[in-house]
């Protein structure tokens, strides 16, 4: 099928539906992004070592937590499934499934992450930066089960076709998480003058809140109230568990892999110096933020691959995937010329540091080029998580960002000398390659 007969006749009402489903999940992610990014923006004046235990410490917890928030993504195309299947009356169960396994997996990724607070002495990380990263981290700890609890019920919402609660409750959590930054970074207000630490505790406080919220949506929209689990609901469904358990487990794992390669990008920015680790900081916190509207499609396309998938339909499964991954790439493509014309003066919203803002913005120039292919691996796996396939995705993404991205990232930055252009020089290789094998498995298994 050609790009023109993909968006043409019918297929037209097929798009229009992905994108009412998507701008609430890309309005919700750039939220989310906007996260980090005014974290960075009100720690950045503290100085460089600040701004770098942020980006390590910041690094670790999304290792760890991606892995178990795996778990949760499959809910919202489970949802969608029952909704295709027209068994309505059975979506509560994928809630009450999701909440027996992901609960579990808050607690053990709480311990871990407070086990690896301790181990950054040992990363070969500027003295400066271990005490602060290490306090820091501790303290985002304490957010990680509100944040599971709040992925869940954003999970199963989202794949019932109701996009926009989450939107709200994340943009009222980004406006607290702002506030709470000035007061308890800076002091203001009579607040005690924290410093890193207080953007942690600001970041603890938005996630209990917005966690809150989003559970507190259930019984008191009444769209939403005839999916609110009964008692009857509660007995796990060992089948949904099961499903769960099957695609989410190696859908964490993908996670796992792709966010620990760009962790471990960030610790070997740190060997290369302090000033190395902040540009990368800065860097990655703008090329996240197109990435997160990635997300948003790669979201709003799993919800309807996973309908069609529940209607047994596998032409509008391929029709669908394929609308998205288009799309995306179109758009990414425009985010990408958008970093080549705005390169020199981006990395100035965040450091007055005159050698971060010239290497962060040379940085922005590698994440021009590959726009394109990390929005486009980001759809892939969605759609491939909504049709159920989850074992060769993860070898894809072990492929990708280990036996090519870091291995060729390590080789030109430290034996090429290339430095920190080198390390994601090696990352863009590596997207790439994870775009290309995404798409064609979703072309092999829909055609």
């Amino acid at each position: 099928m050609s790009i023109r007969n993909l968006f043409a006749g019918a297929n037209r009402l097929e798009i229009k539906e992905i994108m009412h489903l998507a701008w609430p999940v890309v309005v919700s992610q750039v939220g989310h992004i906007l996260f980090a990014f005014f974290d960075t923006i009100m720690i950045g004046p503290l100085g460089q070592e600040y701004l770098a235990a942020a980006s390590v410490a910041n690094g670790v917890f999304f290792l760890i937590m991606v892995f178990g928030l795996g778990l949760t993504f499959v809910l919202s195309p489970l949802t969608s499934e029952k909704l295709g299947a027209r068994q309505p009356g059975r979506a509560p169960v994928v809630l009450t499934a999701g909440f027996y396994v992901a609960i579990p997996a808050s607690m053990l990724s709480f311990a871990v992450i407070w086990g690896l607070a301790d181990l950054f002495a040992w990363m070969n990380l500027p003295a400066e930066v271990v005490p602060l990263a290490a306090s820091y981290l501790k303290i985002l700890a304490w957010s990680v089960i509100p944040l599971y609890l709040f992925q869940i019920v954003r999970q199963y919402v989202d794949g019932l076709g109701f996009t926009r609660p989450s939107m709200i409750v994340t943009w009222i959590g980004l406006v607290l998480n702002i506030v709470a930054n000035y007061a308890l970074i800076y002091g203001a207000w009579g607040f005690p003058a924290l410093k890193l630490d207080g953007a942690g505790w600001a970041t603890f406080l938005s996630r209990v809140v917005m966690a809150l919220l989003m559970v507190a949506t259930l019984p008191l929209l009444p769209s939403l109230r005839a999916y609110l689990p009964l008692i009857r609901h509660w007995v796990p469904s060992r089948e949904v568990m099961r499903k769960i358990l099957s695609v989410g487990l190696p859908s964490g794992a993908q996670y796992f892999f792709e966010v620990a390669a760009f962790t471990f990008a960030s610790i070997m920015c740190g060997w290369i110096g302090t000033a190395a680790m902040a540009s990368h900081q800065v860097a990655i916190n703008l090329a996240s933020m197109t990435y997160m509207v990635a997300t948003g499609f790669s979201a709003a396309g799993s919800i309807r691959v996973g309908y069609y998938l529940g209607r047994n339909d596998r032409a509008m499964q391929r029709i669908a995937g394929f609308q998205v991954l288009v799309f995306t790439g179109l758009m990414m493509a425009g985010f990408g010329l958008l970093f080549i014309l705005l390169h020199p003066w981006l990395p100035m919203m965040y450091t007055p540091d005159q050698a971060v803002i010239h290497t962060a913005s040379m940085l922005l120039l590698i994440a021009a080029v590959f726009q394109i292919s990390d929005g486009v691996q980001a759809v892939g796996l969605g759609i491939l998580r909504a049709v159920q396939d989850s074992a060769v995705p993860t070898a894809i993404t072990i492929l990708a960002y280990w036996v090519i991205g870091i291995p060729v990232g390590a080789i030109t930055a430290f034996w090429l000398d290339w430095g920190v252009y080198g390390l994601w020089a090696g990352l863009s290789l590596g997207l790439a390659m994870s775009a290309i094998l995404l798409s064609w498995r979703f072309h092999r298994l829909t055609r």
